[in-house]
């Protein structure tokens, strides 16, 4: 198989290495299909005749494929980068903000912003309800 010098540099610029290229006209991109599972979903068990699904994506084979379809390698790269670096930022930026899941300030509100969904509730009521439930003793065995 004869390799395209352009290609290979290609290749070398965005920083790919050991990558075969070849220099023929064909289309060899691939179709594939992925499978995955999923048993819950916002928080409800799914149900089990929908708990597998199926995706397809294309695979490039060539540099030139994934140019022809619009893509181009650097940008990608870059714009990968920049978006994980920004997203590990953020989270470091906002971790003083994040309850404790188990806190009890957390689970209150937590309580109060359920029962205003659920029972269609004002806040002032759902919040005399929890109040109300706080005051509760625990029945003993």
């Amino acid at each position: 198989m004869k390799i395209d010098v352009a290609q290979r540099l290609k290749c070398e610029m965005i920083g790919v290495s050991g990558m075969t290229l070849t220099t023929t006209k064909e289309n060899i991109m691939k179709n594939e299909t992925g499978k995955s599972k999923v048993e819950t979903a916002y928080g409800k068990p799914q149900p089990k005749d929908q708990q597998n699904y199926e995706y397809s994506y294309r695979v490039f084979e060539v540099v030139d494929e994934a140019a022809a379809a619009g893509y181009n390698f650097l940008e990608l790269s870059n714009a990968a980068e920049k978006s994980n670096a920004r997203a590990n930022a953020y989270q470091k930026a906002i971790a003083w903000a994040k309850p404790d899941p188990n806190s009890p300030e957390f689970l209150k509100e937590s309580m109060i912003t359920t029962l205003m969904k659920m029972q269609n509730l004002g806040r002032a009521e759902a919040e005399a309800l929890v109040v109300n439930l706080q005051k509760m003793k625990p029945a003993t065995k």
